[in-house]
Parts: C-alpha cells; sequence; structure tokens
C-alpha cells in the first residue's frame, strides 16, 4: 500500500482486482476488509477498481456497498468465444 501513490505515474486507467479477493467476499470478512482498504488508498489517487470473476449477486452487493467502480464474471454471463 505505501507505493500506491506511485501508481499514476505509470499511466494506468484503472486497477483490476484479482478475482481470488471477490470469490466469498460476502462471508470472508478478511476480503471485505482488505478491498475496501484497497478501495480507500486508489480513491486517494483517482485511480478506479474493477473486480474479476463476479459470480454471485451477494458478491455484487458487497461491492456496490464498498463503492468499487465496475465487475466483471460470470454473474453477467457466461464467457463466451470471439470466433463466433
Amino acid at each position: 500500500f505505501h507505493l500506491i501513490g506511485n501508481l499514476p505515474q505509470w499511466g494506468l486507467a484503472w486497477i483490476k482486482i484479482d478475482g481470488s479477493y471477490i470469490h466469498h467476499i460476502d462471508t470472508e470478512e478478511d476480503k471485505h476488509f482488505f478491498i475496501e482498504a484497497m478501495y480507500w488508498a486508489a480513491r486517494q489517487i483517482n485511480l478506479p477498481l474493477i473486480a474479476e470473476q463476479v459470480e454471485t449477486s451477494e458478491e455484487l452487493a458487497i461491492l456496490n456497498k464498498i463503492g468499487i467502480y465496475g465487475a466483471m464474471g460470470r454473474y453477467f454471463g457466461d464467457p463466451s468465444s470471439l470466433a463466433n
């Protein structure tokens, strides 16, 4: 977390949160607190967070409550091939 202030100089538009931190965020308090701390740190430098691998409405509800900018995952639909 102490290096998060350096991220804007890399030209990042957002940070994607790995799905392993999202899976069961609604039932595992340590994950919830970690993502919330990450949110507040990223917010200080105006860098939005996007959650990967959201699979349930409960996970999405927690992410919405925290204020995460965006989400992706099976909750929104199964992945499909680009070669249709």
